[in-house]
């Protein structure tokens, strides 16, 4: 199993009062959760967006601090011609296409400020469907 989420490094939404969100430090908080709380059973893959006017030694840097998580795996992607909110979104819906994910692996697409409290998350995930939709609550 996977939780795909996706960063955009460079700046954050300016609407609905993201703008000041710490989505980075939220990235980092919801990675380890995955991984804690489902008792590793939940891989993550990180896809961190930037632009050509990123400082790359601060990238760079934040992409270490995950270093030592064990099944968190960091991608980084240079924006497009997308724009930077729908390379994010889009990102992390086509994570199969990386060559680490297998054809019977199971992909969560989850925003980087969902922290999972309960490992009965990934109980619907073991029942015999191809989709599974959860709703918010």
């Amino acid at each position: 199993i996977w939780a795909s989420m996706s960063l955009y490094w460079s700046e954050n939404h300016q609407d609905f009062g993201k703008s000041e969100y710490p989505y980075r430090f939220a990235a980092q908080l919801s990675s380890r959760l995955w991984r804690k709380i489902t008792d590793a059973e939940v891989n993550v893959l990180l896809t961190i967006i930037y632009n050509e006017d990123t400082n790359m030694e601060d990238l760079e840097n934040y992409v270490k601090t995950f270093e030592t998580e064990e099944g968190v795996v960091i991608i980084l992607e240079k924006t497009s011609t997308l724009g930077c909110v729908l390379q994010s979104q889009l990102s992390r819906m086509f994570a199969f296409k990386n060559k680490f994910i297998n054809d019977e692996d199971i992909i969560l697409i989850s925003d980087v400020d969902i922290f999972v409290m309960d490992k009965k998350i990934v109980e619907p995930l073991k029942l015999p469907f191809t989709t599974w939709i959860y709703k918010y609550g």
